[in-house]
């Protein structure tokens, strides 16, 4: 399986090593300071992408490691772009927030993983 990271703070590199214990494929990161995802690139031999929807196409998974007020827009971009999402707590500022991701992670078949 093959993962991404998005976010590249103290818990993308928590989810990172966590990573690195499995057989998944860590394929690299992005980030909006892309100074600080080439900073954990470089720490996981990891490519960094310019953007989250190239990050998309690439994986198999996506871990989601961005402040919590982003959570939504990327969980319903990993679905509909049809990747498993793994996603740092609290999956969203509103239970309807939370209620909407859990929905599109089921019409779209993926698994949702908190």
């Amino acid at each position: 399986m093959r993962v991404g990271i998005a976010g590249s703070g103290v818990m993308a590199e928590v989810h990172a090593a966590g990573w690195r214990t499995t057989r998944a494929e860590l394929m690299g990161c992005t980030s909006a300071s892309l100074k600080q995802a080439a900073h954990l690139a470089q720490q996981f031999n990891i490519k960094v992408y310019q953007n989250y929807a190239e990050l998309l196409r690439d994986v198999d998974i996506i871990d989601i490691c961005v402040p919590t007020h982003l959570h939504k827009e990327m969980v319903l971009q990993a679905a509909a772009a049809l990747r498993h999402v793994v996603c740092e707590k609290p999956i969203a500022l509103s239970v309807q927030d939370g209620l909407e991701m859990i929905e599109a992670c089921d019409r779209a078949g993926v698994r949702f993983f908190i």
